[in-house]
């Protein structure tokens, strides 16, 4: 193992160990040194689904500065998920239906503000909707889908 100081496209220098033959560890300090640096990508990436969050209308989280970084990609992935289910139950159905699953989606994840909350659901995101969900959203969705097969007839 020997340590190389990485100079990153960034412009952050990171002291990295590497293990391997000499060649193998100057390939891959090559290959480094022609990335960011992690901090640098995790802070891009938390930026990324701040930014979608809001775009959806989501409202700020609560916690502490590191909880709320991760926990806004948490749940920008909760949403994606939610949209990509939304898609694949209105395939080949009214284009209206989409929209109101992911507008109900919508909704359902803007309650939970706390970043504690979605870092603790972080293992089961695909049954965060269930878990938010009231019974006045179940009697919505069964709404939502008796118009949309209502149009589709």
């Amino acid at each position: 193992m020997t340590n190389y100081a990485i100079h990153h496209t960034c412009g952050h220098s990171v002291d990295t160990n590497l293990t391997g033959n000499c060649q193998a560890r100057d390939n891959r300090a090559a290959w480094l040194a022609k990335q960011p640096c992690m901090a640098c990508v995790r802070a891009s990436e938390a930026a990324t689904a701040a930014a979608g969050n809001q775009a959806q209308g989501l409202p700020a989280l609560t916690g502490s500065e590191k909880q709320i970084v991760w926990a806004e990609q948490l749940r920008c992935e909760a949403m994606r998920r939610a949209t990509a289910a939304a898609t694949t139950q209105a395939a080949g159905q009214h284009e209206s239906l989409r929209d109101d699953l992911e507008a109900m989606a919508a909704r359902i994840i803007s309650r939970q503000v706390s970043a504690k909350w979605w870092i603790d659901q972080r293992h089961g995101l695909t049954r965060v909707l269930s878990l938010l969900a009231t019974p006045e959203d179940r009697t919505d969705l069964a709404a939502i889908v008796a118009k949309a097969r209502a149009a589709a007839k």
